[in-house]
């Protein structure tokens, strides 16, 4: 069994951002395919409530407000898109770890694997949502408090300053007055301590609290350079998805297609809607891919897994 060698080596911020570029560039129509899957379905899902009138009291300003038998459809379409979204998210996840361990990922894999942590999925995003609502909260009081960021974003970063500058000086009590004083510093540190819950509830088979535990120990000692990846990708994804949706918005807005089948602003809503379905279906899978690697670098510089290997392979290959 060769040794892959992305397992080799530990991996730069830079580094690990173009290795998963170039796995999305190999591999982007197997992505694409697995993505359509359970997006094509949500998709559908997103414009039949649109076609029944369900989003039409959301998406119209000053419309008259939905009856309760419209609200409830579109809150039932609503969750179903959701579920369609989750089953995606973690198929992209095995898909994306199967290619780096270098097995080829088969539709039925990966979606099994998918619809098995489902159960664990729902929990997972639920917990971290409540909590992260709770965090977001208390840091803005925390924001109020520091005189809306004015006072605490100057304490944060003098903080920041002896943080980086003199390791003698990395307290406790240093790194939670940066938390508490930088502006929704608390929110921010445990988003992304708890970022890698993801591909830990996938691929370790792990419940919800212990996939959010298990990745905080993961990134309790990378948090600025899992906090840089993280940031990085979705400002990748983000562009790659928003512009080509943006452009739609703006011929729909400019043009407005006065008398054509496209007039109407829900149907420029239902238009904007695919667009972005398109674009996630083509790129999202790069944010996934970076998450995937991430987890796995993070694992090798803190528990030594890329020595693991080596000695599986020296084994196997002496057997």
């Amino acid at each position: 069994m060769l040794l892959q060698p992305r397992y080799r080596r530990l991996l730069t911020v830079g580094g690990l951002l173009d290795e998963a570029i170039q796995v999305f560039r190999q591999h982007w129509i197997t992505f694409a395919l697995f993505s359509l899957v359970a997006l094509l379905p949500s998709w559908l899902l997103v414009m039949l409530s649109y076609a029944a009138g369900f989003s039409s009291g959301f998406t119209n300003p000053g419309a008259v407000l939905p009856s309760l038998g419209a609200a409830v459809g579109f809150l039932f379409l609503g969750l179903l898109a959701g579920l369609c979204g989750l089953l995606w998210s973690a198929a992209s996840t095995a898909a994306a770890a199967m290619l780096l361990s270098g097995q080829p990922p088969t539709l039925r894999t990966v979606y099994g694997l998918a619809f098995e942590r489902l159960p664990a999925l729902i929990g997972g995003t639920l917990i971290f949502g409540i909590v992260f609502v709770v965090l977001a909260v208390a840091s803005t009081l925390l924001f109020v408090v520091t005189l809306f960021g004015t006072l605490g974003t100057l304490i944060a970063l003098v903080g920041l300053y002896f943080w980086w500058q003199k390791p003698g000086t990395r307290k406790p009590w240093l790194k939670w007055l940066i938390i508490l004083t930088a502006p929704y510093g608390l929110a921010a540190y445990y988003f992304v301590r708890w970022s890698l819950y993801l591909p830990v509830l996938v691929l370790e088979r792990k419940g919800p609290i212990g996939a959010m535990q298990r990745s905080s120990r993961l990134v309790v000692h990378q948090w600025f350079r899992a906090g840089a990846v993280l940031t990085l990708a979705a400002l990748i994804v983000l562009v790659l998805v928003a512009i080509p949706v943006a452009l739609v918005d703006a011929v729909v807005e400019i043009f407005g297609f006065t008398n054509s089948a496209f007039s109407g602003a829900l149907t420029g809503s239902m238009l904007s809607n695919t667009a972005s379905t398109v674009c996630q279906v083509l790129f999202s899978s790069v944010a996934t891919i970076t998450y995937v690697l991430l987890y796995v670098d993070l694992r090798s510089r803190g528990e030594g897994t890329d020595l693991s290997e080596r000695l599986s392979s020296l084994e196997a290959a002496s057997a």
